[in-house]
């Protein structure tokens, strides 16, 4: 309760704000957000998971980063370790992950990293397709200071016409560092 109200008071006092609705009422989707261009974005996205109460949103790091007292940080912040050893890509994992956990929201950064891309990565795409479930797409804008959630987006299994209308919801939004913000060049 604590960790909620101060969220809020950091977020308003630094004038972020949410637009749009976060699906409290789905038990499993992925997050998408963009652009990813700094550290902060984790920061800012953990005070709107608090404020929000948006619980079950996870984050795949590795199993290996899990040892004490990193790992226990890591978990209270919505670490999920996954373990690569077996062969499997994350996509596998993920998959596995939503068969198995009643509830869970994986929020994905399709850039991979946080500097200059060519192209994104579009494992959460195959991720949605192979588990059944609906992407969130989440705009976080540092120039508006928001984060806009879209409505549920179930794909279609067509990438081809769906990744336009997915990357629609993000034309104009501003990474914290404008030069590595994919966007800026793509849509």
């Amino acid at each position: 309760m604590i960790h909620r109200l101060l969220a809020r008071g950091l977020l308003k006092v630094t004038g972020w704000e949410a637009r749009g609705r976060y699906p409290h009422e789905l038990k499993k989707f992925i997050i998408v957000e963009m652009p990813h261009t700094s550290n902060w974005d984790f920061i800012i996205g953990l005070l709107f998971k608090w404020a929000l109460g948006m619980r079950h949103i996870k984050v795949f790091i590795k199993k290996e980063l899990f040892f004490p007292p990193l790992g226990w940080f890591l978990k209270a912040v919505g670490g999920y370790p996954v373990d690569r050893s077996g062969g499997l890509s994350y996509v596998d994992l993920a998959v596995q992950a939503f068969k198995k956990e009643p509830a869970l929201v994986l929020t994905i950064t399709p850039e991979g990293t946080r500097k200059k891309v060519s192209r994104l990565r579009t494992g959460f795409y195959h991720m949605a397709r192979l588990a059944g479930i609906p992407l969130v797409l989440a705009r976080l804008d540092y120039a508006t200071r928001t984060l806009a959630f879209s409505e549920p987006f179930y794909v279609s299994g067509d990438m081809d016409k769906d990744m336009p209308q997915i990357l629609h919801f993000f034309r104009g939004a501003k990474g914290k560092v404008e030069k590595n913000n994919f966007l800026s060049e793509k849509v």
